[in-house]
């Protein structure tokens, strides 16, 4: 299996991805909890202030964890004026030189950008409409991220005429009461922040009530998936190329 590979399926099959943001909170104590809960892969983003020590902490102390950085700018002449607010931000080429897995933005990535990452690291770009979706795909990007609660884009996406060819990563107000909804309309993959996912814990938060809030996050994809995906749920046990051949959409490998 590359490593490549490795990562993609990981992602895919934990199916839930926790967000790492600026939430006031121990960002060690949430990337412990997510550890804790069986979380094989977690992505950290570029809004905490001290994501320059961060990102290699984590790198250290959890080398086996699936490691995706989100929040980045793919345009260094928008990064070097954000900048001057906010230091912590960096090129993708520093980001990638930290030794993480992966790439997730906002922002759309050009062609140019998405083929020169695509056969080293997951490259997660933002689509604003069901078409661009389709372009970020075609260009070689692993998932297109999509914002929501709203559907609409990957309703479209997934509609009988599209064949189902996107693989959407959707972000944005999913809970444990509607992440069925996402999964039915069409997302394989969703993720939520944890300054929404346990945002009545407080700021004194232990590893123990986390990972305890992540594993329902956990219970509840799986059984989303095992309703809209039943065969999908099967092939993870199975080797690479039987769980490719059984995913849904489009992948690259």
């Amino acid at each position: 299996m590359s490593d490549l590979l490795k990562h993609y399926r990981r992602v895919h099959e934990q199916g839930f991805m926790p967000i790492i943001v600026e939430d006031g909170r121990d960002a060690r104590i949430e990337v412990e909890a997510c550890v804790v809960a069986g979380m094989k892969a977690v992505e950290f983003t570029l809004r905490w202030r001290d994501s320059r020590e961060m990102i290699p902490w984590i790198r250290r102390n959890y080398p086996d964890l699936t490691l995706l950085i989100g929040s980045t700018i793919p345009d260094n002449a928008i990064l070097a004026d954000r900048r001057k607010k906010h230091p912590q931000l960096m090129t993708l080429e520093e980001i990638v030189d930290l030794d993480v897995h992966g790439l997730v933005s906002l922002l759309p990535y050009s062609p140019e950008i998405i083929e020169k990452y695509k056969d080293t690291h997951l490259v997660f770009p933002c689509a604003a409409t069901h078409t661009e979706a389709f372009q970020l795909i075609k260009a070689g990007a692993h998932m297109a991220k999509v914002i929501g609660p709203t559907l609409d884009i990957v309703k479209l996406c997934s509609l009988g005429a599209s064949f189902n060819y996107c693989p959407i990563f959707v972000t944005g107000g999913q809970r444990p009461e509607n992440i069925s909804d996402s999964i039915e309309a069409g997302a394989i993959c969703v993720a939520a922040g944890f300054d929404d996912s346990i945002c009545d814990m407080g700021k004194d938060i232990t590893v123990e009530a986390v990972a305890a809030r992540m594993k329902v996050y956990l219970e509840v994809m799986r059984k989303a998936r095992e309703k809209v995906y039943p065969e999908l749920q099967t092939a993870m046990k199975a080797d690479d190329r039987v769980w490719l051949n059984a995913l849904p959409h489009f992948h690259p490998f």
